[in-house]
């Protein structure tokens, strides 16, 4: 127990060394790594301008154009094309970047300029401030890994290691500083047509009555898939630009508009809103009018005034009495005709203001003329005019009206997995992704072909006549319409097979499977069927129109349908889900029609037993009565013969 007791303490001593040593070892190691990345710290300062200092700065662009952007007041402009549409923020983002450069490391030891691409440089950017002073940086070899350049300053003989993000946006095209424009905004659902011109190109149209879709080859007709017409509409929704390329294009040849790969124009909608109404302008006019007249009044009046002191002073030498007298009655003349202008200004004045105008007048005459009126009639007039003040602001809520649109998209050459395109007419290049094209260029009429085969809603459905190998059958649907105490009519169906009546379920399991065959193509060619139909199913409508179909064995594999001059080839496998379906509602009729015939049978038995029945009971009394009658004929024929023995007796006794 004791060694074992040692042996414990000793343990617990070796693990709190241990313990300490790891703790040791640990801050060792943490001091050592904050040693290293101090020293291994090496960033210095190897651009330091202001970048407002910077009027212009010079570079290549990545097909060796030599780009200068000049800035004046603030605002950058391409040097030799002042139109070209830069983005002012992009290259004020783009000069702060590599005024203020910050080099990762600092090669001061570097000897051959060639093993950093710097003796032939790729690139070089030149900063000039407002005095005049310029700032060669030249560019060598970046390092992809590290999204590094090698840089030099070409009054520097040392070598920087940069981030590239500083350096890339001078190592592209012009066109990373220009101002793009947005594709145009186009809803899908908002889209009515689309036409698509190129080698076997294809028109879609919806019907605005059912919103279902068309297609078309220019010269047939015939309705399309919904969901692959809307796959359609959704892609030219969804278009976004890629590069922009040319701000004014003048050769459309360069990009192979000339002769285009495909034209696409949609045509669409869009709200728009209606323009006021010209009241507030000739509210306006009459109110400058009435302005007009007042400063005519007035004018009159200065006018009357001043040839009242001309008067006065002409008659002055006659006394101050006359003066004062004609003073007198000229200042009376002349306020008189300053009325009445005034009056004049403000009766046009209030014709040409609104009724919340007229109403405040009429409210402020009520007020003056009505000081007893009481809190009530207050409280209405305040509601009113609330309410006047809530229809004025209704009736100034913008209208808008439906307008038709059409985008026109160009489609030109290929340029690394994307296509040249411009819109409408404008003159601006762009790239779109042949991925984003593809849902809209990548078909032809055929690949919008409706592959459903028979298609007839049992709502519109008059009877259905079936011809197969075990025979032919006619399904009748019966409509009863009733009208409730409201006048609301409600129509109940039902079914007749073969002019005997069955259950609905029986039918819409085999018609819901008839009426959604679809095929999984269709053939273009001619078909010549080598033997007869399997199946012929004709749906007649409720207006009498019939669609005829007919299905053939045509392979391992299919059956074509054939309707209206179409032939789809559908899968054996579904045709045979229809045919059970068929079988069943057929043998589930017979089953029908069979046990009608065995309760009539089982009546008829049961009415000849009964009838059975009776006769035995009758006969049975019959047998009884005649029992009873022979009993009683033998009883008096027993009578007889005791009678008969008496009188013998009685002779021979008196014998």
């Amino acid at each position: 127990m004791k060694k074992k007791t040692v042996k414990l303490i000793s343990s617990i001593a070796a693990l709190g060394v241990l313990s300490g040593a790891y703790v040791g070892v640990r801050s060792y190691v943490s001091s050592q790594e904050e040693k290293e990345a101090a020293e291994a710290d090496e960033s210095v300062q190897a651009v330091d301008i202001n970048s407002d200092d910077v009027s212009a700065v010079a570079f290549l662009s990545d097909d060796g154009e030599e780009v200068i952007l000049e800035k004046e007041d603030d605002s950058w402009t391409k040097k030799d094309e002042p139109d070209f549409p830069l983005d002012q923020d992009t290259v004020s983002g783009a000069v702060s970047g590599i005024s203020d450069l910050t080099a990762d490391q600092e090669l001061s030891e570097a000897e051959d300029l060639s093993e950093y691409d710097l003796d032939e440089p790729d690139n070089e950017i030149t900063l000039t401030t407002e005095e005049g002073e310029e700032t060669v940086i030249q560019i060598g070899m970046k390092n992809d890994s590290t999204s590094q350049y090698y840089i030099r300053k070409s009054d520097d003989e040392k070598i920087y290691l940069v981030a590239a993000s500083s350096i890339d946006p001078f190592m592209n095209s012009v066109y990373d500083f220009a101002e793009a424009d947005t594709f145009p905004a186009v809803t899908s659902s908002t889209i009515t047509e689309v036409k698509v011109e190129k080698e076997n190109g294809y028109e879609l149209s919806q019907d605005s009555a059912t919103l279902g879709w068309n297609v078309s080859d220019g010269q047939e007709t015939e309705k399309a898939d919904t969901t692959k017409a809307g796959t359609v509409t959704s892609a030219i929704g969804a278009l976004m630009y890629g590069d922009f390329v040319d701000y004014n294009c003048t050769d459309g040849a360069k990009y192979g508009f000339d002769d285009p790969y495909a034209v696409i124009t949609a045509k669409y909608t869009e709200e728009e809103e209606i323009e006021a109404d010209t009241d507030d302008t000739e509210v306006s006019e009459e109110e400058d009018a009435a302005e007009e007249t007042s400063e005519e009044a007035e004018a009159e009046a200065e006018e009357v005034s001043g040839e009242a002191e001309t008067e006065a002073e002409e008659v002055s030498g006659e006394g101050e009495t006359e003066t004062e007298e004609v003073s007198g009655e000229a200042e009376a003349e002349a306020e008189e005709v300053s009325g009445e202008a005034e009056a004049e200004a403000e009766e046009v004045s209030g014709e040409g203001s609104g009724e919340e105008e007229m109403g405040s007048e009429e409210a402020s005459e009520d007020e003056d003329n009505s000081e007893t009126e009481d809190a009530a009639s207050d409280e209405a007039e305040s509601t009113e005019a609330s309410g006047d003040e809530d229809a004025a602001s209704e009736e100034e809520e913008p209208e808008t009206v439906t307008v038709d649109k059409e985008l026109v998209i160009y489609v030109g050459d290929e340029t690394e997995g994307s296509r040249y395109v411009k819109v409408n007419d404008s003159a601006q290049v762009y790239t779109i992704t042949e991925d984003s094209l593809a849902d809209i260029l990548d078909n032809t009429v055929e690949d919008f072909y409706n592959l459903t085969v028979s298609y007839l809603s049992e709502n519109d459905l008059d009877h259905v006549e079936i011809k197969a190998q075990d025979g032919a059958h006619q399904i009748q649907v019966i409509r009863e319409t009733e009208e409730d105490e409201d006048g609301e009519e409600t129509t109940t169906y039902s079914y007749e097979l073969d002019g005997k009546e069955m259950e609905e379920t029986d039918f819409t399991s085999f018609y819901n499977k008839l009426i959604n065959m679809a095929g999984q193509e269709r053939l273009t060619e001619a078909y010549e069927p080598e033997e007869d139909p399997v199946y012929t199913f004709t749906l007649t409508d409720m207006d009498g129109g019939k669609m005829v179909v007919e299905y053939y064995e045509y392979d391992a594999n299919f059956y074509a349908a054939e309707t209206d001059g179409k032939v789809y080839l559908v899968n054996k496998m579904n045709v045979r889900d229809l045919e059970a379906s068929y079988q069943e509602m057929i043998e589930a009729g017979e089953e029908s029609e069979t046990d009608s015939g065995t309760d009539e049978s089982d009546i008829n038995e049961s009415e000849n037993a009964v009838s059975d029945t009776g006769e035995s009971e009758k006969a049975g009394a019959d047998a009884k009565k005649s029992e009873d009658t022979g009993s009683d004929t033998k009883q008096s024929e027993n009578s007889s013969e005791e009678e008969a023995d008496g009188n013998s007796s009685s002779g021979n006794e008196e014998q």
